[in-house]
């Protein structure tokens, strides 16, 4: 939560404002360890509160990060005052929409222009109360306050800062961090340090914790019923995307897409240590579903309605494939592909067959009606709507002419002949290093001009004949 009152303006007195340390410090916090596997939304508060990023960001994507940076940069003043009960009321209103099991912070960053601006005014005391609900709800709260002599209503007239006031009616005068203009802060979120280590040793085990709710795998599963006593290490790739993890962030379930194919990466298994059984959750009772929708989600699941099944072949560029379709209603189907209809054939009882034939390279669409082709870019749709369109995807390589071109037999003589060289793999720690270091070695051609020094030896020659000239006739 950023502070972008019309205080935040005034000078910090080390050649800006107080608003750039706001900034500045939030970029930090963006960039500490404490955040690489967080999910983040910033709110900025002035006379109301806003939402800046519409929802929760995955702060363990570089892009996310770089973005967000981005983001908080072009933020300026807005509003005519300090309503810090505004931006508590956004913040509660985003973070009951998560999973409860998560762990919840809010982090102020304010110049703690936040007290009463007359006797009767209840600005304070509304924010205290609302931080104060919050708090019993188990999310935690920081402040960081950017001390700048110029900011007025920080300081109560018993002179003591609102701030300090504030986290300490809630309990969590711990949490209050004051810093000066020009200073970074570093904001730990565990109450002590050997808590801290503690929990990072035992990151194996706890609870598991759905990380995206919205995805096919993880939809309508709130959380998992039993704890995960066992995992194996494990980095996700910056374009992966953590559907379920440990209450530390580590991935268990992460799926992300490789050319036109799925992949989808189960980190933990059923296997015993010590004769504990690691994630029986995962693969007994409801909770079994997380695996069967990780594979029928890495499969692009056939079925396209609870009554049909399709076969799709791997289809390639400009060539004909064989789709084979099997339903349990009396009658041919109706389907299309990419919008155009499919002439079906009937083969069998309930059994139908249909050539389609791809004009592009990429992925393609066989739908039961025209209007679901472009609905949604995710071939397992996310929701269900009320027509219940459904379809599955058909994937389309390089025709099979280019996959078998192989090697040109003229190739290697050619390379040859223009002073190149073949190498196996042998050579590459040996002579490639070699011939690198030796075809690097040039010899370049300089044209030199030498008119000018020969004009230069001419005129000396003439002068010292001239001059030998002369001196021999006066002796004479």
């Amino acid at each position: 939560m950023l502070d972008v009152s019309p205080s935040t303006l005034q000078d910090n007195r080390v050649g800006g404002h107080v608003l750039d340390d706001i900034l500045s410090n939030a970029i930090v916090l963006l960039e500490s360890d404490h955040l690489k596997d967080a999910r983040v939304d910033v709110i900025t508060f002035g006379s109301k509160g806003k939402d800046i990023t519409n929802g929760f960001v995955d702060m363990s994507k570089e892009y996310n990060r770089i973005w967000l940076e981005g983001e908080i940069s072009k933020i300026t003043p807005s509003g005519d005052s300090t309503s810090l009960e505004r931006g508590l009321l956004t913040a509660r209103n985003l973070l009951r929409g998560q999973n409860n099991s998560a762990d919840a912070e809010i982090i102020i960053v304010s110049d703690g222009g936040i007290g009463s601006k007359s006797e009767g005014d209840k600005t304070f005391a509304q924010a205290v109360n609302c931080a104060d609900s919050l708090r019993e709800e188990g999310i935690g709260i920081h402040f960081v306050h950017i001390h700048s002599p110029n900011t007025q209503r920080q300081v109560n007239p018993n002179g003591n800062y609102y701030a300090y006031l504030l986290m300490n009616k809630i309990g969590l005068s711990k949490n209050y961090n004051r810093i000066e203009p020009g200073q970074r802060i570093d904001v730990s979120f565990s109450e002590k340090s050997e808590e801290s280590e503690g929990i990072e040793e035992n990151y194996s085990g706890g609870a598991l914790i759905v990380y995206d709710p919205r995805h096919f795998i993880t939809r309508e599963i709130s959380e998992i019923t039993y704890d995960l006593r066992g995992y194996n290490e494990a980095s996700p790739k910056p374009e992966a995307n953590r559907l379920l993890t440990t209450r530390l962030g580590k991935p268990v379930i992460t799926v992300w897409r490789l050319g036109l194919g799925r992949v989808a990466a189960i980190t933990t298994d059923n296997g015993c240590g010590n004769g504990i059984a690691w994630a029986p959750s995962l693969y007994t009772g409801n909770d079994s579903l997380v695996i069967t929708r990780t594979l029928n989600w890495a499969v692009a699941e056939t079925e396209m309605s609870g009554s049909m099944q399709l076969k799709v072949p791997d289809l390639k560029v400009n060539q004909p494939g064989r789709v084979l379709i099997t339903t349990r209603d009396e009658g041919a189907p109706e389907l299309y592909f990419d919008k155009k209809p499919m002439e079906i054939t009937p083969i069998g009882n309930r059994m139908y067959e249909s050539y389609i034939t791809p004009a592009t390279f990429g992925l393609h669409k066989i739908s039961e009606k025209p209007a679901g082709v472009n609905e949604t870019e995710e071939f397992m749709p996310e929701t269900i709507g009320a027509e219940n369109i459904s379809w599955r995807p058909a994937s389309a390589n390089c025709p099979d002419e280019y996959t078998h071109i192989g090697e040109n037999p003229l190739f290697r003589t050619t390379l040859l002949e223009n002073g190149g060289k073949i190498y196996t793999s042998a050579d590459i720690y040996s002579r490639i290093t070699t011939d690198s270091v030796t075809h690097t070695e040039k010899q370049a051609v300089t044209k030199v001009i030498y008119t000018k020094y020969i004009l230069v030896l001419a005129f000396l020659i003439y002068l010292i004949y001239t001059v030998y000239h002369t001196y021999n006739t006066r002796m004479k």
